[in-house]
């Protein structure tokens, strides 16, 4: 929190001189706190320093281009990453082309074991049925 300071002797023209409304204690603080919230030296309330329209602070002059430059070095990072993106996309594809390739040479191969499997299901039942008609 700004102090506001303890002498009025020492006033600039950049201060706002104000009383706290609690004590009215003569209070001085720089114009820059105008609208803040300051503790009065003397009683130790907390008062708002009039004058709410701070002025506008001082900014060096900027590149008028610094900005666009920006954007143009975001806008080629971000075609860097899409660029790297179609790439990884175009081998996920591949891949899945491969895997699904795959996939249905397994179903084949399954569906030609189930089959088997049938064929030697019979084989054994007829196996079971001639040697229950020797006994």
């Amino acid at each position: 929190m700004v102090e506001p300071r303890q002498s009025v002797s020492e006033i600039k023209d950049s201060d706002i001189v104000f009383r706290c409304p609690y004590c009215t204690k003569s209070l001085v603080i720089d114009r820059k706190a105008a609208g803040l919230s300051v503790r009065c030296t003397d009683c130790g309330k907390t008062i708002q320093v009039p004058g709410g329209e701070r002025p506008p602070e001082r900014r060096e002059a900027k590149d008028p281009y610094a900005r666009v430059r920006e954007l143009e070095r975001s806008v080629e990072t971000a075609r860097g990453k899409i660029r790297r993106y179609e790439a990884e996309l175009g081998e996920v594809h591949a891949r899945r082309v491969h895997l699904e390739k795959e996939h249905a040479a397994d179903l084949r191969t399954f569906e030609a074991i189930a089959r088997n499997l049938e064929t030697i299901k019979q084989a054994l039942q007829n196996i079971t049925e001639a040697l229950d008609k020797r006994e």
